[in-house]
């Protein structure tokens, strides 16, 4: 009964001193965070970065893509006609 009792609070109790100690003590997620950010900076950040850009625009762009494929299609179709 003695592992039944403890066993309910242990995970709520170390869920969360669980990573709060380590990071105070071991200091995990500090270490990770800037660890990630000096190799993952210009490997991470920069995709990252890019991959957000395009998809921002691309709601705005939404409007803007049916006129943009739509020149392109009908250069296409004039290309193919005169051809």
């Amino acid at each position: 009964s003695t592992p039944s009792d403890p066993a309910p609070s242990e995970p709520e109790a170390p869920t969360d001193p669980g990573p709060d100690e380590s990071s105070d003590d071991f200091g995990d997620t500090p270490p990770e965070e800037p660890w990630e950010y000096e190799e993952g900076v210009p490997e991470e950040v920069a995709p990252e970065p890019t991959q957000v850009f395009p998809a921002e625009p691309e709601e705005p762009d939404g409007p803007d893509a049916p006129v943009e494929p739509d020149a392109p299609m009908e250069a296409d179709l004039g290309d193919v006609f005169a051809g």
